[in-house]
């Protein structure tokens, strides 16, 4: 016997997170996602934090110079109004936000949205980092990625800071940051 199942037709989002250490190709797997999206006709939106000019005020561009077009966002909680229309929610450097990104990515999910966010998992003294601790927790899809130890060759996941600037936030690349493993940037 035959038994009728009601399933429904939403949709439904979820919530993937791509986090690593510096130069570990985070910004270049969200672009890489992205493009994917936009390649499958799906509208995409894309956001980061508007303190981030390292490499373009409104681009978020890679390490390795691939780019796609964002919208610098001063107030997190206007990334809800602005991607309204979209399929796909992109966030880079989501560790600069504020604690709402939380619930942001959360509501966005439950509005049928696949949201990816990329951030730094740790900071430069090798402690979580900012919301990312908590966005990895409720995420559906984790990836971590890993850059090569400049000292010693092995996987890195710690931004090692090179320069002398204490606070938490320092935007900064190579002149600043350099990838290392936990043993070399220990020493």
């Amino acid at each position: 016997m035959f038994i009728e199942q009601n399933f429904s037709k939403e949709k439904r989002g979820w919530l993937e997170v791509v986090c690593g250490s510096m130069f570990s190709g985070k910004t270049e797997e969200l672009i890489r996602r992205l493009k994917r999206a936009q390649i499958a006709n799906l509208k995409v939106a894309i956001y980061k934090p508007a303190t981030d000019t390292r490499f373009d005020k409104e681009k978020v561009v890679s390490h390795d110079a691939n780019s796609i077009p964002s919208i610098p966002i001063e107030n997190v909680n206007d990334i809800l109004s602005l991607a309204t229309n979209a399929d796909v929610v992109g966030i880079d450097e989501a560790q600069f936000f504020e604690p709402e990104i939380i619930a942001i990515c959360e509501a966005l999910v439950m509005q049928g949205k696949r949201v990816i966010v990329a951030g730094l998992d740790m900071d430069y003294l090798g402690k979580p980092f900012g919301p990312m601790p908590q966005l990895l927790a409720i995420g559906d899809f984790i990836t971590k990625l890993h850059a090569i130890c400049v000292q010693c060759g092995h996987l890195a996941n710690v931004s090692y800071r090179t320069s002398a600037e204490e606070g938490t936030v320092v935007l900064g690349e190579k002149n600043n940051y350099e990838p290392r493993c936990r043993i070399c940037a220990a020493k």
